[in-house]
C-alpha cells in the first residue's frame, strides 16, 4: 500500500500536469478523478496505460495525450512543495452512475492524513528511508549525476534522437532489459533530455538504465562521423577486424 505522502505527491503532480496540458479544460476535474481512483495506489507511477484509457473514452486527442505526457514526465522530479495544491473536492467527488470508470474505488487516506504535509523537513535521520520521495532518494541523485554524462556523450555522437531511441531499444532487447522499453519510447516522446529523466526508484531499474546507456554511448563513440562532399555528417561504422 502506498504510503500517504507519496500519493499525495503523485496527485499534485498529475493536477499539475493536467493544469500545464489543458490549460482550464472543463474535463480536468474528470481526467483527475479517472486517474485517482485506477491507478493512484499502484506500485509505480505510470503514465501509458493512464493516458491511452482516457483517450479511449474520447477524452484525449492525440496532441493532448502528447502535451500531457510530455508534462506528468517533467513534473515527476518536482519537490513536493513546488507542485500546486490539488482541489480538495476532486477527493471527495463520488463517481456518478453513467460514468465510465468500471474500475474498483481505491482506498483513499482520511482527511486528516490528505490536509497534512509531507514530514519531510521535520523527520528524523533514522525514518528518512520510509519518507523520502524516489527523486531525493540519495540512489537516485547518484543515477541522475551518472545519467547526465551518458546522455551527453550520446546527444554529442548521435544528433538524431529518432536514431537514439531505435538503439536504445535494440540494445534493452540484446540485453534481457526489454521491460524497460515501454519507458524508453515515453521518455523519447518527451525528449529523451535529463530534464525529462523518469523518477524511478527500484535500484536495479537505475542500474539497467546505466548499463543501457553506457553501451549505447560505448556505440556512439566507436561510430566515427565524416563529412561527404555535400558537406553533410554521415556516421560510418566501426569495422572491426
Amino acid at each position: 500500500m502506498i504510503v500517504p505522502h507519496r500519493l499525495n505527491h503523485r496527485r499534485r503532480v498529475v493536477y499539475a500536469a493536467l493544469r500545464k496540458a489543458l490549460d482550464r479544460d472543463q474535463r480536468i476535474p474528470k481526467l483527475f478523478i479517472f486517474w485517482d481512483r485506477n491507478f493512484a495506489t499502484l506500485d509505480h507511477f505510470v503514465i501509458s496505460p493512464y493516458i491511452e484509457q482516457a483517450a479511449t473514452r474520447g477524452w484525449l486527442n492525440d496532441q493532448e495525450k502528447r502535451e500531457l505526457t510530455r508534462a506528468l514526465m517533467h513534473y515527476m522530479s518536482h519537490d513536493y512543495f513546488d507542485l500546486p495544491q490539488y482541489p480538495e473536492e476532486f477527493i471527495n467527488l463520488k463517481p456518478k452512475s453513467s460514468s465510465p470508470v468500471q474500475s474498483p474505488v481505491t482506498p483513499v487516506p482520511s482527511l486528516a492524513e490528505r490536509q497534512s504535509t509531507p514530514p519531510l523537513r521535520q523527520t528524523p535521520l533514522a525514518s528518512l528511508k520510509m519518507t523520502l520521495t524516489p527523486e531525493m532518494n540519495p540512489h537516485y541523485l547518484i543515477f541522475r549525476e551518472v545519467m547526465a554524462v551518458e546522455l551527453r556523450l550520446l546527444k554529442e555522437h548521435r544528433r538524431n534522437s529518432q536514431d537514439t531511441e531505435v538503439l536504445l531499444i535494440k540494445l534493452a532487447r540484446d540485453l534481457d532489459m526489454g521491460y524497460l522499453e515501454p519507458l524508453l519510447q515515453l521518455w523519447s516522446q518527451a525528449g529523451l533530455g535529463l530534464e525529462t529523466l523518469p523518477v524511478v526508484s527500484e535500484q536495479k531499474t537505475m542500474q539497467d538504465l546505466i548499463q543501457l546507456f553506457y553501451r549505447a554511448a560505448c556505440e556512439a563513440l566507436a561510430t566515427p562521423v565524416r563529412t561527404t562532399l555535400s558537406g553533410r555528417r554521415s556516421e560510418t561504422p566501426e569495422i572491426v577486424r
